[in-house]
């Protein structure tokens, strides 16, 4: 693995993600100052997210045709200038194409930089991966608490301070540059020689993306009523309500790097049985929990699980289309995780019809179609690439 690259790499997603995460925490000041809707400020998240995730894999599209290591500065500093000069806009349609340009910087960041972290692996994939995977999810985590300090400190116009993280990133990332067009253009051969052969396989690529899907309806089920289960159904008060989202978050990060390692050990596809395996039953068992110490206990591992494979599957969906890996990251990291929000309404009428624990009851049998769709997949694209990885790693 070239440590220096896969750092610079997961760098650049913690801030790029960093802005992502800041835009939510934002909403309640913009409701106050700028007397918008609670709809209103939905269409806000809206704008940032579906313009990021459709046009991820358009973007991974485009890098898999000729490498532009520039398009992740690029994006960073563009979702930066947006996110950070936002808290400065009096009128919502600006506002508004501001959050779409900042989706679209988010957009153009992820597949490049994911396809050079492939490169930069070596033969430790799951490992680099899982450590890109890693800076996003503590990118989503601390941007809320800057952003809400420095709005509390400074009201809206405290968003511009948030240019300088993106910033410094994208500097960092502009000093890699030379290093990152090298790598990709040591793989373009190898590459080449793959597309000659057809070595793309679109059928488990597809169910692969079906068992993303059902992921992400969990993972946004979950992180969007945990709190209100916590406090409706355990009793909890408003503040346990955010700590339960934070230790679901926090353990997710561990379960992330966790993932990669053992992976490593058993392989992707074991790992996605024993962890979609476990899944339901998990969330069965934290529906029986009617203390929050036990609750807590088994929401630590319900973050476990249905992280681990996240980073794993954007490392298989790597080897199922080996000449794309543009487009099989946007795809992984963007389009089908935006059906997890898509999907997030429905699950909150069925809340309000039929209670939270029959929603998240609901959640608890969805792992059986991602552990059905796991068990189709072959554990590898093409059985000779697991014997050729030694040679290529002593090569390097």
């Amino acid at each position: 693995m070239q440590r220096r690259l896969v750092a610079l790499l997961a760098s650049g997603h913690l801030w790029i993600d960093f802005c992502q995460g800041s835009i939510p925490a934002l909403l309640p000041f913009f409701v106050s100052d700028l007397h918008i809707s609670y709809a209103a400020a939905g269409g806000l998240i809206f704008a940032a997210n579906i313009s990021s995730s459709v046009l991820q894999p358009a973007f991974g599209h485009l890098a898999d045709r000729r490498s532009a290591p520039w398009l992740m500065p690029f994006g960073l500093l563009l979702a930066g200038v947006c996110v950070a000069g936002s808290g400065f806009l009096t009128h919502y349609s600006p506002l508004f194409l501001a959050l779409v340009l900042a989706g679209i910087g988010s957009a153009a960041f992820h597949p490049e930089a994911a396809r050079l972290t492939s490169f930069a692996a070596g033969d430790r994939r799951n490992a680099a991966m899982s450590l890109f995977t890693v800076g996003g999810n503590l990118g989503f985590a601390i941007g809320p608490l800057v952003v809400t300090a420095l709005a509390l400190a400074f009201g809206l116009h405290g968003s511009g301070w948030l240019i300088l993280a993106p910033l410094l990133g994208g500097i960092a990332l502009l000093t890699g540059m030379a290093d990152f067009a090298a790598l990709a253009k040591s793989h373009a051969v190898r590459i080449a020689a793959q597309a000659a052969t057809g070595k793309d396989q679109w059928p488990p690529f597809l169910r692969l993306t079906g068992a993303v899907m059902v992921r992400s309806v969990i993972f946004f089920g979950l992180s969007t009523f945990l709190p209100l289960y916590w406090i409706r159904a355990l009793g909890a008060t408003k503040a346990a309500g955010g700590l339960a989202l934070s230790l679901f978050m926090g353990a997710g990060a561990v379960g992330t790097l966790a993932g990669g390692w053992a992976a490593d050990i058993i392989g992707h596809r074991r790992l996605l049985l024993w962890t979609y395996g476990l899944l339901g039953p998990l969330l069965g068992l934290l529906l029986l929990a009617h203390h929050t110490a036990l609750a807590s206990l088994l929401l630590f591992l319900v973050g476990l699980v249905l992280f681990a494979p996240f980073s794993v599957m954007v490392v298989l969906s790597h080897e199922y289309l080996p000449t794309r890996l543009g487009t099989a990251s946007g795809v992984t990291f963007g389009l089908a995780i935006t059906v997890g929000g898509l999907f997030a309404p429905l699950l909150g009428r069925l809340a309000d019809h039929y209670g939270l624990p029959s929603m998240f009851l609901i959640l608890a049998v969805l792992p059986v179609f991602a552990w059905l769709l796991s068990l189709s997949l072959p554990e590898h694209s093409h059985p000779q690439e697991e014997k050729l990885q030694p040679a290529a790693a002593a090569t390097r």
